[in-house]
C-alpha cells in the first residue's frame, strides 16, 4: 500500500490544466460551431461564439507558456 503526499504545487498545477482544459473546450465549440455552420439566433449570432474561441486560443497559449 503506498500514500501518496498532495503538495500545493500539485494542487497548483491541477488548476492549471483545469483552466486548459476549458481553454480547448472553447476552441472546440468554436470549430464545431464553424463546421456544421449552425446559426445562432440573437446576440450569440453576431460572432460572439468565435470571439469566444479566439479568447480561448490566447488563454491555451498563455497558460502553456506559464507551464513551460
Amino acid at each position: 500500500m503506498s500514500f501518496t503526499h498532495h503538495t500545493r504545487d500539485d494542487q497548483h498545477l491541477a488548476s492549471i490544466q483545469a483552466m486548459r482544459a476549458v481553454a480547448a473546450l472553447m476552441i472546440v465549440v468554436g470549430h464545431a460551431l464553424a463546421f456544421f455552420a449552425l446559426e445562432l439566433p440573437g446576440w450569440l449570432g453576431g460572432g460572439l461564439i468565435h470571439t469566444f474561441a479566439y479568447a480561448g486560443v490566447d488563454i491555451f497559449f498563455v497558460i502553456s507558456g506559464i507551464v513551460v
